[in-house]
């Protein structure tokens, strides 16, 4: 069966789209599941109506109610091909101008304009089908887009244990109490520490995507974590939009930044030190997601070439695409703690470049953190929390280290 890739309508306005991305209450995302296993995160409240299916098998369609904008979604035999091979010949984008096209062993994605129209499919591999689905917007104001089409993206999986997609789900295993063991033997003062779970206050902050700055999420008042029980009345627990949060100094300032790339999540004592692209030498932690499927893949495959040499072929197919896109790294003055092959704890010196100074510049503060790979939409991904603090907070230092660990990446 050839299937032909239609257009799909246009999107809606420049001002809807802001408001709907920017303005957290005014999307409401739910998840999609068929009986072939397909699952798909999507914002309801945009695709608020769903189509009629015209034909066995077609897929599901859903429109706003301005008509402006559309998504479908829909399975395919995979006729034993690999996707790029699949991609080729059961798509065609006569017109079109091609923004981004990306083919792996697991999964397809391509974008680009037609007219005044932006569209963006994405295909997941499993063992007899591929899971599919494709949206289109207009082109004037696309930028709103992106943090939608990004979290779409990166949530299309098959819920099915005899999926390949799956499988690959132990590629990079996070054996969280395993790694915890190991943290305490292999990092120098870690087991001279007692850890007790202890009541610690949230601290609500605020996101900014590239189309403004996102409601602040509503958490409860308290978490249970385990740290020194000395820190219990100077710490708080920061959290943002995502799964994961940070443990820091109470009263410290906060702010998540998202994009296409990834996300990145800032904390330090002053507004100055959450600013993303400043240069700031003080006191910080921050945490990070590189996407391996989207432009945050360059951040991975330049970490990895030096601390992961398991994804060597990820890390040669990325600067296979543009060289001249990836950063040289250096990172000859760090010193390294494997907990496993694709965890890792670092430490960077004060004043030189390292893993510690990705995203900001070298201080008079050395940096601690931990970084590790997880897989479970397809390419690697790099999450990196650094840490640096003055010598005093050694305790501090290590039970935010600990709660990186106590984090489950699988989350994401």
């Amino acid at each position: 069966m050839r299937l032909i890739y239609l257009g799909i309508a246009t999107g809606i306005t420049l001002s809807f789209c802001a408001e709907a991305v920017s303005a957290a209450p005014s999307i409401t995302w739910v998840t999609y599941h068929d009986d072939q296993g397909t699952t798909l995160d999507y914002p309801k409240s945009i695709f608020s109506v769903e189509e009629r299916e015209t034909e066995a098998g077609a897929g599901k369609g859903f429109h706003s109610t301005d008509l402006r904008a559309r998504l479908k979604l829909f399975n395919r035999d995979n006729q034993g091909q690999q996707p790029e091979a699949f991609m080729k010949s059961t798509f065609s984008f006569n017109g079109a101008v091609l923004d981004y096209v990306r083919a792996t062993q697991t999964f397809f994605v391509v974008s680009g304009t037609r007219a005044d129209e932006v569209f963006y499919t994405r295909c997941n591999l499993s063992k007899s089908l591929y899971h599919c689905f494709d949206v289109e917007y207009p082109k004037r104001g696309s930028k709103a887009w992106d943090a939608i089409v990004t979290r779409m993206s990166k949530s299309l999986r098959v819920d099915s244990p005899a999926t390949l997609e799956s499988s690959q789900a132990d590629e990079f295993p996070f054996d969280r109490v395993a790694l915890l063991e190991k943290l305490v033997t292999s990092v120098p003062g870690m087991g001279e520490i007692e850890f007790k779970p202890t009541k610690v206050p949230t601290v609500p902050c605020p996101a900014s995507s590239m189309t403004g700055d996102a409601s602040i999420p509503s958490l409860a008042p308290q978490v249970v974590l385990q740290i020194p029980p000395e820190l219990s009345t100077s710490v708080a627990y920061y959290k943002g939009i995502l799964p994961h949060g940070i443990l820091g100094p109470r009263g410290w300032t906060c702010k998540q930044y998202d994009g296409s790339s990834g996300t990145t999540f800032l904390l330090a004592p002053t507004g100055d030190g959450v600013q993303l692209g400043e240069r700031y030498e003080g006191p910080q932690v921050s945490l990070s997601f590189a996407n391996g499927e989207t432009s945050g893949r360059y951040e991975v495959a330049d970490v990895s070439s030096v601390l992961f040499p398991s994804v060597a072929d990820f890390v040669d197919s990325v600067r296979g695409e543009s060289p001249s896109d990836s950063n040289a790294v250096d990172f000859k003055h760090d010193t390294y703690n494997y907990l496993s092959p694709t965890v890792v704890v670092f430490r960077t010196p004060p004043n030189v470049v390292g893993v510690g100074t990705r995203g900001t510049v070298p201080s008079n503060l050395a940096v601690t953190g931990i970084a590790y790979l997880s897989n479970t939409k397809g390419e690697p991904c790099l999450t990196l929390l650094q840490i640096r603090l003055d010598d005093k907070s050694h305790n501090l230092a290590h039970a935010i280290l600990r709660q990186g660990i106590a984090d489950d990446p699988s989350d994401h």
